[in-house]
Parts: structure tokens; sequence; C-alpha cells
């Protein structure tokens, strides 16, 4: 069946579809040999053949990749021995093998991804590729900020040492208070023990995102399909893409013109998480000193909570503060 040139370059994840018609307008793009101009253009994902400077740009195996607004009150596992419900009931009319990547607790909330896509599942779910999950939290109360300090400095658990990569207030009500925490891996309950560890009261545990992608317009116990570009960024941030590398960014243009050049590149559907690995990766190769340099002249900046400055940090505060909306 044959699709739109610049859907099959983002579905391959070479580039997303807008900059894939960059891509094609440049004459980067040759089909059987001969150079391509025109947006629209037709192409037969198996039987033609798609270059990209003169590299060969390979269709990705057809592949399920269905997002679950996973509803407390049921297991991540495909079957339980216990007979609780388990979250894959949820994914009715879907006829392939899918599993899920890494886990959601039993009376968590939020997102869960499944495929059949192994490679990317392993990549997603293991601690040494150090995938950052965020979660939001519900706690009793009004947590004191050195509870929330020590959750960043490290505790100790039955089963070893273990800190958050980020803790911060999102919300506060009368008498509960929403925590935003992110992990860098998916021990069990991990989340709620660093809670409990420092006197804290779980009420309540969401995940918005998995890798960037989100729950929103979800209810939940219901799933959709991710749309092939963010496949394609899952794929990217996990290493795993082919074609152009992410475009590289000018540290000395001005905030603005750092949005307006991401922005290209980066779809509504995917969360701050996903923005900030988007933007590491286009950073790659700048000095230090030359990221300090741009953050420091941005427009508005403060130290914060900043107190090394590097591309990490610098991502993160764009992913943040970006303002300008995808058309």
């Amino acid at each position: 069946m044959k699709e739109r040139l610049q859907k099959f370059l983002a579905a391959a994840g070479v580039a997303s579809r807008r900059k894939a018609e960059e891509l094609i307008t440049a004459g980067r793009i040759a089909v059987n040999g001969v150079v391509v101009r025109t947006l629209g253009t037709q192409v037969d994902p198996v039987e033609d053949h798609v270059t990209l400077d003169g590299r060969e740009v390979r269709a990705r195996e057809a592949g399920r990749y269905l997002l679950l607004y996973k509803p407390p009150g049921c297991v991540t596992t495909l079957s339980d021995p216990e007979g609780r419900p388990t979250a894959i009931q949820y994914l009715t009319g879907v006829s392939e093998r899918v599993f899920p990547v890494g886990r959601l607790d039993w009376d968590a909330e939020g997102a869960l991804l499944f495929t059949t896509d192994g490679e990317l599942a392993n990549r997603l779910a293991h601690p040494r590729y150090g995938h950052r999950r965020t979660y939001l939290v519900k706690v009793k109360g009004d947590p004191p900020v050195n509870a929330l300090e020590r959750m960043i400095s490290g505790v100790r658990l039955d089963d070893g040492p273990a800190r958050a990569l980020e803790c911060t207030i999102q919300e506060r009500a009368d008498k509960n208070t929403w925590i935003r925490v992110v992990v860098g891996e998916g021990r069990r309950h991990l989340v709620k023990r660093l809670c409990e560890s420092v006197g804290l009261n779980v009420l309540r545990l969401f995940r918005p995102e998995f890798g960037g992608v989100t729950v929103a317009r979800l209810r939940p116990g219901e799933f959709r399909e991710l749309e092939a570009e963010e496949v394609a960024l899952l794929r990217r941030s996990a290493g795993m893409t082919q074609g152009d590398a992410p475009a590289r960014l000018d540290a000395s243009a001005g905030f603005e013109d750092l949005v307006k050049t991401l922005i290209e590149a980066i779809p509504t559907t995917i969360g701050q998480e996903q923005t900030a690995a988007l933007i590491l990766q286009a950073l790659e190769g700048f000095s230090e000193a030359t990221i300090t340099s741009a953050l420091l002249s941005t427009d508005g900046f403060t130290w914060g909570n900043f107190v090394d400055i590097d591309a990490t940090a610098y991502a993160r505060y764009l992913a943040a503060n970006i303002t300008v909306v995808p058309e």
C-alpha cells in the first residue's frame, strides 16, 4: 500500500513530518534513484527504494504500539496467579501478542505502554539506559521541604539505596498536596517507598506520561495507538534511529529562536521529558561553557535550583519553558 513520502520518512524515524517535508523540498530525498522535490509523492514502503543523502531509508517492520490509561486496581503482568484483574484485559480487540513496557503498581494509574517491539521495550524499561519516569503523587498534608530534599539526596530502602532525580511541589490543596517525582529506575513500589521513607502518606499515584507520550484525552481503561511520529520519537530517544540526527542548535541564538527551531520536530502529544531528551540530542557537541553562556543570556532566566549548568540542565529548562504552541 502506498503512502505519502513524508509520512514514510517520519514512520522510519528519520524526522518529523514537517522536517521530512523540508528534506524533500531541499532535494535530499531520492526514490528509486530519482531526486524527489514534490510534497505528497506516493511511495510503496516494500517496493520502492528511498534514500536520504544517498543512504538507504528502511521501512520499519510493522508493530503495535499502544498506550493504555491504566486504572488502579489491576496488575501489569499478563496473567496473575491470584486471579486479580490485569491491565491487558482493557486492550479489547487487540489480537497481537503485546506485552507491557515496565510496570505500574496495582494501585497506581496512568500511562502504560504495550508493544510487540522487544528491543524498544528493553531500552525503555532497563535501568542501564536511564529512562526517566515521571509521577504525580498525592500525599496527605503539606510535606516539609526537608522531606523532599531527603528523597533527592537519597535514602536506604530494604533492597538498597534509592533516590529521586527530581522532587517538587506540583499543587497544594486544603488537606493534601500533589508532588512531582522523577526517578531513573523501575523498582517495585519505588516511588511509594521513597515517599514513605521520609514520612509521607501516599494517597494516590499517577503517571501522566511514558517516554514523553501522554495519556491526555484518555479516560481510565481507554487506550490508543501511538502515532508514527510518537513511535519514531521514542526510538530516537532510545538511540534506535536511522537517518539524520536532530538538527544542532545555534547556542548563541535567543530563546525564541531556539524554541522555533525545536518546535518543528516536536508534536503536541509528547511531554516535557521527551522534549528535554530531544533538546539534549540537539545540544550534543556544544561545550558546557557555550551552553552556560547561552542560558545566562536567555531573557527571564534565573538560577533557581540549578547548581551546575550543563546540557542536561539546559535541555530541561528549555523543555519546561517552551511557550510557542505547534500548529
